[in-house]
């Protein structure tokens, strides 16, 4: 759980999609699994959302927590061969927040 003063933001996300996202797939098939619950108030940080990875805001509203980086909460696809479709944005999730 992380609030808007908190250091290590970007870290711990980055690190988690260093385990379960980036380029072919990268952690499809992972037993890892990680939650990132943000309380109210503005974030500057971007957040990659890989795989088994859930992004929740912790506000009434979606407009109690924002991200502001140029990126904010985002999903790569993971495959880079278009013939096989975007069938690999699955398995992740993020809600309740502005981008």
């Amino acid at each position: 759980v992380f609030g808007p003063g908190d250091a290590g933001i970007a870290d711990a996300v980055n690190a988690a999609y260093a385990t379960n996202g980036g380029k072919h797939d990268h952690g499809q098939f992972s037993t890892k699994n990680f939650a990132f619950l943000f309380k109210p108030g503005t974030y500057t940080v971007d957040v990659p959302v890989g795989f088994y990875t859930q992004v929740l805001g912790l506000g009434d509203s979606p407009d109690d927590v924002e991200f502001t980086g140029p990126k904010g909460v985002y999903c790569e696809e993971g495959a880079t061969e278009f013939t096989v479709g975007a069938l690999d944005t699955f398995w992740r999730g993020a809600e309740n927040f502005r981008s």
